[in-house]
């Protein structure tokens, strides 16, 4: 099956370089092919006219010779008014043979019909239709095999294919008109004309095949004026090629099927590359030894005996050697590479590298780069097409360490630590910075007895590779230390309730576990108390202390319980500042006289008051009496008694110790009793 490609009807633009070589045909040597009564062919004027004149079913009459890579020539003249159906010709013919009943047509076909007319049920088209047949089989001489594909043009891919058309109105032929026509068929392009218009433009795969002309239904057809020409152009796969490559040379497209020297119609080729060498292939290659510039010669000879030729110039280019590079790598995500060689004069440079890379330029630069951007970067120098030895060198590009996401304790308090992290990074170094000058190289660092000049921003990045990541922040706030106090008594005598009252805070907490702000404390003893206040920051102040100062209680001593016989002095001891007795006296001693409870109340140096009491029995002795005075005679005897009686011990001035005593002179007698209690009257 032949690949088709429609292209631009530009035939101007073809213009292959060859020389002239012509050869008219001989028509005698032409045959039938299709059913033999679908056609009366005859051959007039020595060989160069053929005259179609029976209107009939579809009729060929083909060339015994292959073509391809030829011009074909010729006129078509419809010598009657009688009908207006198909005329036309099939080139890349394959031989089908008059035999029947069945043909299998293989070839490209060319038709050309007057007026569209519908025949059993096809449209027939004004106008002119390439066809690609490929392997349809039909006996060519029933509606039912050719109203559909020959006339009609249906296509039934993939045997019969319409692949061009130009039709409408206007676009058929006319009676007793003569056309010339001409068919370019090359391996990979097929060029129709009529009277020097393009009509189509076809680039595609072409095999070698048979020509012929056609008829379909239309008599009195007179093709004459035929002939053709080499067309022996060749293409080269670079007109400059280096000097350690083959160079290619093509006369034909030889990725078509079927293009090879057993069925190709050429019948000699001869190549002269110029330096002494040739070959007779048809597509050959060749090796030059030396750079240069040659001229490359085509002879071609069909087996007509037509020879042509066409030369062409090829450049062979020398080989540059290698580059010198540099770069300025390792570098780091985001920089810029600069790539760096030192070239050779009259070269070209081709830099190719990671992620796409690609540059002429002799020192291109990457801005920004990637990790994607690392690896090996080469650099070939080219003489014209012709690389030399390409040089490479690696760029490493390190990525950029990553953001750290910096944190604190933040909030904290004056006189606490601040602590400051930050996220590891494998290999890397730390750029810590912050207020009050702060700065520090470690990953975690902290500071002791922060201030509040320390609250602001801390900036840190990392530094790995040589490559620094991205600045993050934190915020710290260090919220002032409350200052606590205390109010209250301090100095207090040992029994004493002193409250303490503390301020400052929100919170309180006391030495002794209290956590109210005002406390209630009665010690024996000197005892210092603290308190910490806490404000609504959660900030603790230093410990604020209090000492109370315990004073001993005066101690008084008035002694034990005791009697008296009509008075007894107490005394509440010498250095208090301030006495107070039962009795409202305000003296160090005192008498007392009365049975009863003593108690004195002294107000020490450091305005304690003690206390101290006695029991105190005055026991007052009874009146003694020995009556009034007497007189008596001189020889009389007085009994004189003590009255009352019941003293423990009675002392006379006789020295008696009777509680009665007889006297007989006068004089003045006089007794001292002692009662129960030892008082003495």
């Amino acid at each position: 099956m032949k690949k088709i490609v429609l292209i631009a009807l530009l035939w101007g633009l073809y213009a292959p370089i060859y020389a002239q070589c012509s050869a008219i045909i001989d028509l005698n040597t032409w045959v039938q092919e299709g059913p033999p009564a679908s056609g009366n062919w005859a051959v007039n004027l020595m060989g160069t006219q053929l005259t179609q004149s029976i209107n009939g079913w579809p009729t060929f009459f083909v060339s015994p010779q292959d073509f391809i890579n030829v011009r074909i020539t010729g006129t078509i003249r419809v010598n009657t008014t009688g009908d207006d159906d198909f005329v036309g010709f099939v080139f890349g013919w394959q031989p089908m043979g008059n035999t029947g009943p069945n043909y299998t047509v293989n070839g490209m076909l060319f038709d050309w019909k007057q007026g569209n007319q519908t025949w059993n049920s096809n449209l027939g088209l004004q106008g002119k239709i390439l066809s690609n047949i490929d392997g349809y089989t039909s006996t060519l001489n029933t509606a039912g095999a050719t109203a559909s594909t020959f006339w009609g043009h249906v296509n039934q891919p993939p045997q019969f294919n319409v692949i061009a058309q130009n039709t409408g109105n206007g676009t058929g032929w006319q009676d007793n008109t003569t056309y010339a026509f001409s068919l370019t068929y090359l391996s990979n392009r097929t060029v129709i004309k009529i009277d020097a218009d393009t009509i189509f433009d076809i680039s595609g795969c072409f095999s070698p095949g048979r020509f012929g002309f056609y008829n379909y239904s239309q008599s009195q057809v007179i093709y004459s004026n035929f002939a053709y020409e080499l067309i022996p152009d060749f293409t080269m796969a670079t007109a400059n090629v280096c000097l350690t490559d083959s160079a290619h040379f093509q006369f034909v497209v030889d990725s078509c099927a079927n293009l090879n020297q057993n069925n190709f119609p050429i019948s000699n080729w001869l190549w002269d590359f110029g330096d002494g060498s040739s070959s007779n292939l048809v597509n050959p290659t060749h090796l030059y030894a030396s750079p240069g510039i040659y001229p490359v010669k085509l002879v071609t000879r069909d087996s007509i005996g037509c020879t042509d030729s066409v030369t062409k110039f090829i450049t062979i280019d020398s080989v540059p050697p290698p580059p010198v590079l540099a770069s300025n790598s390792p570098l780091c995500d985001g920089d810029s590479l600069s790539l760096t060689g030192m070239l050779v004069p009259n070269t070209t440079v081709s830099w190719t590298g990671p992620n796409g890379f690609s540059s002429s330029l002799q020192n291109p630069v990457i801005n920004p780069v990637s990790p994607a951007s690392a690896g090996t970067y080469a650099c070939t120098l080219f003489y014209g097409v012709c690389p030399g030895l390409p040089d490479s060198l690696a760029v490493i590009v390190h990525p950029l360490p990553p953001g750290l996401a910096p944190t604190s304790n933040s909030p904290i308090c004056t006189d606490s630590t601040l602590l400051l992290t930050a996220a590891p990074v494998t290999g890397g170094s730390y750029s810590w910075t912050g207020p009050n000058g702060f700065a520090s190289n470690l990953q975690n660092p902290s500071l002791n007895n922060v201030t509040t000049a320390q609250a602001g921003n801390y900036v840190v990045f990392a530094t790995a590779n040589g490559c620094i990541g991205p600045v993050d922040s934190t915020t710290v706030t260090v919220n002032p230390t409350p200052i606590a106090s205390i109010a209250g008594d301090t100095t207090l005598c040992i029994g004493d309730v002193t409250m303490l009252l503390a301020s400052g805070g929100n919170t309180y907490l006391w030495s002794n576990s209290q956590t109210s702000a005002t406390i209630s404390l009665s010690p024996l003893v000197n005892t210092t108390y603290s308190v910490v206040a806490t404000d609504a920051d959660g900030c603790p102040s230093l410990p604020r202390s209090v000492t109370l100062l315990v004073s001993p209680l005066p101690t008084p001593m008035l002694g034990p319980d005791t009697s008296a016989c009509d008075s007894f002095l107490l005394d509440a001891g010498p250095g208090y500042l301030n006495y107070l007795w039962s009795t409202g006296a305000t003296t160090q001693t005192v008498a007392i006289s009365a049975t009863g409870l003593v108690w004195v109340e002294v107000m020490s140096t450091d305005s304690c008051l003690g206390r101290d009491s006695v029991n105190i029995t005055i026991n007052v002795p009874s009146p003694v009496s020995l009556g009034p005075d007497l007189a008596k005679c001189a020889w009389d005897s007085i009994t004189l008694n003590t009255n009352p009686s019941g003293f423990s011990n009675y002392v006379w001035n006789t020295a008696a110790t009777t509680s009665t005593i007889t006297v007989g002179g006068p004089g003045i007698y006089a007794v001292t009793v002692t009662n129960g209690n030892g008082c003495l009257s």
